[in-house]
């Protein structure tokens, strides 16, 4: 059994790539770092600022996938909104 958060990095990116020069990066937190950025207690976040996704680093590996896939669901739509309207509100 793997130890929880031990090694996100060997099953989750370090960043992804989106077309038009959208990267988000991925990190790998402990819960009070988590809490701080949030400004909440989650198990993950988009910061749409840094383009950073945060993860608790303590959950078993398909917690953290399953909170990716969530929080690039929220990544995916600030790219949309970056590539479709270059960023500019409607």
């Amino acid at each position: 059994m793997k130890q929880a958060g031990a090694a996100l990095n060997t099953y989750l990116p370090h960043s992804i790539r989106l077309p038009f020069g959208y990267c988000v990066t991925v990190k790998a937190v402990a819960p009070r770092t988590l809490k701080r950025v949030a400004q909440a207690e989650v198990m993950g976040c988009w910061d749409v600022a840094t383009r950073t996704i945060y993860i608790d680093k303590t959950m078993e590996e398909k917690e953290q996938r399953y909170v990716l896939t969530h929080e690039m669901m929220h990544a995916f739509a600030d790219w949309q909104h970056h590539a479709l309207d270059g960023g500019v509100d409607a």
